[in-house]
C-alpha cells in the first residue's frame, strides 16, 4: 500500500473519527524514518540515474563527478535528506519529471560537493527547495 497523502488522513480520520488502521500508520513511519545506502549512478542523467524511494539517503560511492541520483515527485510536505559519503568526487541530485530544485530544471539537477550534505523540503507540489551543509 502506498503512503496516503495528507488530504486523504484528514478526510479519514474526521469521517469517522477513528483511529487510522495500522497499515496507514507503519506507511507514514516507513516513509519518514525509511533509509537507503545507494550508488551514484556512473554517468547518470535524470532519465538513468538511480531512483531515491527513502527519506534519508546515503551516497557510499561517486565514481567520477556528476554521477546522479533522482529524486522522487516531488509532494508538498515530503523531506528527504541525503548526505554523500564519498570523500572525493561531487553526486549530482535530479528532480523527476518538471520538477525544479530551487528554480533549477529537474534535469540539470544541482551538484552535492564531496562529503558534504541536504536536505530537501518540498513545501509546493513539484518544486523542492534545498539547504546544504557547509
Amino acid at each position: 500500500m502506498g503512503l496516503p497523502n495528507r488530504n486523504t488522513l484528514l478526510q479519514r480520520f474526521l469521517a469517522s473519527r477513528q483511529l487510522l488502521p495500522g497499515d496507514w500508520a507503519n506507511a507514514v513511519t516507513d516513509g519518514l524514518y525509511s533509509s537507503q545506502n545507494l550508488i551514484a549512478t556512473p554517468g547518470g542523467t535524470q532519465a538513468t540515474s538511480i531512483a531515491i524511494n527513502a527519506a534519508n539517503v546515503n551516497i557510499t560511492a561517486v565514481a567520477t563527478a556528476a554521477d546522479g541520483v533522482l529524486l522522487p515527485p516531488a509532494k508538498a510536505g515530503m523531506v528527504i535528506s541525503i548526505v554523500n559519503s564519498d570523500a572525493a568526487d561531487a553526486a549530482q541530485i535530479f528532480a523527476s519529471g518538471t520538477d525544479t530544485i530551487n528554480a533549477t530544471a529537474g534535469a540539470t539537477g544541482v551538484s552535492l560537493a564531496a562529503a558534504a550534505a541536504v536536505i530537501l523540503r518540498c513545501v509546493k507540489d513539484g518544486n523542492w527547495r534545498r539547504f546544504v551543509s557547509a
